[in-house]
C-alpha cells in the first residue's frame, strides 16, 4: 500500500470513529457504506427539564441512562420502573416504580400521573432467554412494544427502543454492512427487534411520532449481572477467571485477563491495558485486510443519549 493510500484510509478509519459537532440538534452517524437517507429533524419543544420514564430500568443499560439522565435533568425527573423489587441502594439513587409493560392500564396510570414526556424502553427477554421460551419472548418483546407505542402516540411522548445487531442474520452482508439490507434474523429477539423498527418507522409517518433507535451490540454491563443475552458468556469468563478470545478469519488472538471474583469491575490498569491491546488488534488487522474497520468507540450510554436526548 502506497504512502498516500494509507494515509487516506486512516483518514476515513478516522472520520468513521470520532464523531466532533457543535450542533446540539440530532445526529445521524452512518457507520457503514449505506447512503444517508434519515431526515434530521430538531427536538419537539423546548423541555428543559422533561419527565422522564425508563422501562426495564434494572437491566444492562437502565441504571446507567439513569445516572447520566438524572445529572442532566435533575433526581426526581427520570423515573426508572420494572416488575422486580429493586434493591436499597436503586431506591436511594432516585424515583422507582413497578411497571408491567404488558398491562396497558399500568403503564398509563404511572405516565399520566408522573407528566412523563419521554419514554425509554427497555423492557425485553434477552435473546438466549427468549429461545427457550418463545412465547414469553413474542408477549414482552412485541405485544409489550404495541402498548408503549400507543401511548406514546396518544400521549405525545418522545420514544427510545434500542435495536440490535441481532436484528440482522445469516443471509446479511458480513462485510460493510449496509444500514437498508437484508435481515432475516433466526432469532424471536431479532425477529421482535425488526417488527420494533419498522413498527416506529410507521407510527412516525402516521401518527407523527417522535420515535428513535439504535441497534447496539452485545452489551456487557458493570452495573447489573447478565439478563441472557449473547455476552453472558464473556462476562462469565472474566468473572470466574477464564480466558476468551477473538478470532478473524486470518489472525485468532487470545486474552486472558482474569478478573477476580468478588467484582465485576477490572481496575483502571488491567482496563487501560486491554485498550491498548485492542487498539493494536485493530491496526492489525487494517494491515491484513488492506481496508478500513466500521468501528466506533464511544459508550453505548453516551451514543444513546445523543440520539434519544439531544440538547
Amino acid at each position: 500500500m502506497t504512502s498516500t493510500m494509507w494515509r487516506s484510509t486512516l483518514r476515513t478509519f478516522a472520520k468513521k470513529i470520532l464523531h466532533t459537532s457543535s450542533v446540539r440538534a440530532p445526529q445521524i452517524r452512518f457507520l457503514s457504506v449505506t447512503t444517508s437517507y434519515c431526515q434530521s429533524y430538531s427536538p419537539i419543544g423546548s423541555l428543559d427539564q422533561p419527565r422522564i420514564l425508563i422501562t426495564g430500568g434494572l437491566g444492562q443499560l437502565g441504571q446507567g441512562l439513569a445516572k447520566v439522565l438524572r445529572k442532566r435533568y435533575g433526581r426526581d425527573n427520570v423515573i426508572l420502573t420494572d416488575i422486580v423489587k429493586p434493591p436499597r441502594h436503586i431506591v436511594d439513587a432516585g424515583p422507582y416504580a413497578f411497571v408491567d409493560v404488558l398491562d396497558f392500564r399500568n403503564l398509563q396510570e404511572i405516565i399520566v400521573n408522573e407528566s412523563i414526556d419521554w419514554m425509554v424502553h427497555f423492557s425485553a427477554v434477552l435473546s438466549a432467554v427468549g429461545e427457550q421460551n418463545v412465547p414469553l419472548a413474542i408477549k414482552v418483546n412485541i405485544q409489550g412494544l404495541h402498548n408503549v407505542m400507543e401511548l406514546a402516540k396518544m400521549y405525545n411522548l418522545r420514544i427510545f427502543c434500542p435495536s440490535t445487531i441481532g436484528a440482522f442474520g445469516p443471509q446479511s452482508p458480513r462485510e460493510l454492512t449496509p444500514d437498508l439490507t437484508i435481515q432475516r434474523p433466526r432469532t424471536i429477539y431479532g425477529v421482535a427487534k425488526v417488527h420494533a423498527e419498522l413498527l416506529g418507522e410507521y407510527y412516525h409517518h402516521k401518527f407523527g411520532v417522535d420515535f428513535r433507535s439504535l441497534r447496539l451490540p452485545g452489551v456487557i454491563s458493570g452495573d447489573t449481572a447478565p439478563g441472557g443475552g449473547t455476552t453472558d458468556p464473556t462476562l462469565f469468563s472474566q468473572v470466574h477467571q477464564l480466558p476468551f478470545s477473538i478470532h478473524d478469519r486470518s489472525i485468532s488472538i487470545h486474552f486472558s485477563s482474569p478478573v477476580p471474583p468478588v467484582s465485576l469491575r477490572p481496575n483502571l490498569s488491567d482496563l487501560i491495558i486491554i485498550v491498548y491491546i485492542f487498539l493494536l488488534v485493530l491496526l492489525l488487522l487494517l494491515l491484513v485486510h488492506h481496508q478500513y474497520f466500521k468501528v466506533h468507540f464511544p459508550l453505548v450510554v453516551e451514543s444513546l443519549i445523543d440520539v434519544a436526548f439531544p440538547r
